[in-house]
């Protein structure tokens, strides 16, 4: 990574300026013209250090009241084809396969949100019983604590 995508990269991490030209705002921020920073865009996305750029929408904001995270206990030849059937509900934006525990059986777990928890339960029992799934366990949000995006680099990484 060159120090010019660090700087591109620094002037985006926390999304796009809210103006009428949000590429020449962020140009200007990180010392480049607003052709660079497209075509430094560009050039990410094709060689895969950018997968997307996409906006985030404070669900709380739309209407989407219900957050809650499923975990599922499947056989480890079925997991990847479950997480993946899961994943491709729209309702669902985080899914995740990981290691099971001695005492805690889970390896799929997706963060699954609608109008209320009751709808995310509904959700997750409609689902549970077109992949066969018969253990699972919803945990709704208690409290949220900290939702950010990830921060790639800060002002102390070096230029060089």
């Amino acid at each position: 990574m060159n120090p010019r995508d660090r700087r591109l990269i620094r002037a985006l991490q926390d999304g796009l300026p809210h103006t009428a030209d949000p590429y020449a705002e962020a140009a200007r921020r990180c010392g480049l013209s607003e052709d660079e920073v497209l075509q430094r865009l560009r050039a990410m996305k094709a060689d895969g250090r950018l997968r997307r750029m996409a906006a985030i929408v404070n669900q709380r904001h739309v209407g989407l009241q219900g957050n809650v995270l499923a975990v599922w206990s499947v056989p480890d030849d079925r997991a990847d084809a479950v997480g993946a059937a899961l994943a491709a509900h729209a309702e669902v934006t985080h899914a995740y396969r990981r290691p099971r525990g001695t005492q805690w059986p889970y390896a799929l777990y997706t963060m699954i949100h609608g109008p209320s928890d009751e709808a995310c339960a509904a959700l997750a029992a409609q689902w549970a019983e077109a992949l066969g799934v018969t253990d699972y366990l919803l945990l709704p949000t208690v409290r949220e604590f900290k939702k950010s995006a990830p921060v790639y680099f800060d002002d102390e990484d070096d230029e060089a």
